[in-house]
């Protein structure tokens, strides 16, 4: 299933039915997404720990090679911490950290998304949407409303970084 956040957040009034048939998959799979950036970012982390414990060896062994005359605790972490390898691994794990954060967002969107298909239903059921007028278009009012909210952009950046790096 190909997930597109701003496709998939968005509710068919008139298709009440189909929309909660398809709710079940989508949170499946928006709770699958966060799930594996979860994993993607605790690898982060133990990589970043085995490349510091890498570091830190190399520099008790050979300090004059990472520029240190004195041998101190303070020195090791200093070179380690400034440790070209080190500093890529953190990268790493801020951007594992961030594509956690977005893919949990999204998941909760999804659940947000199921309460408003049952408050829609209810709506439905107490008749609010029939009458002589004709009802408001939701979808138009919730475009205008949502437009302009960049969160959909930085959970489909965060989305297609994990799904580049599975290619």
């Amino acid at each position: 299933m190909k997930l597109d956040f701003d496709r998939d957040l968005r509710i068919d009034e008139t298709a009440l039915d189909v929309e909660c048939l398809e709710q079940p998959s989508l949170m499946m799979a928006y709770a699958q997404e966060a799930a594996e950036a979860r994993m993607e970012m605790d690898t982060a982390k133990e990589s970043l720990d085995v490349i510091e414990a890498q570091v830190d060896s190399e520099v008790r062994d050979c300090p004059e090679d990472f520029g240190l005359k004195k041998i101190t605790e303070s020195a090791i972490k200093s070179a380690v911490v400034l440790d070209e390898r080190v500093q890529a691994a953190k990268k790493r794990l801020t951007q594992a950290k961030l594509d956690y954060g977005m893919t949990t967002a999204a998941s909760v969107a999804m659940d947000a998304r199921k309460k408003m298909l049952e408050m829609l239903i209810q709506l439905h059921g107490q008749q609010y949407f029939a009458g002589p007028k004709t009802p408001r278009n939701l979808m138009k009012e919730a475009k205008k409303r949502f437009a302009s909210k960049s969160s959909n952009e930085k959970v489909k950046k965060a989305m297609d970084r994990r799904k580049k790096k599975e290619d």
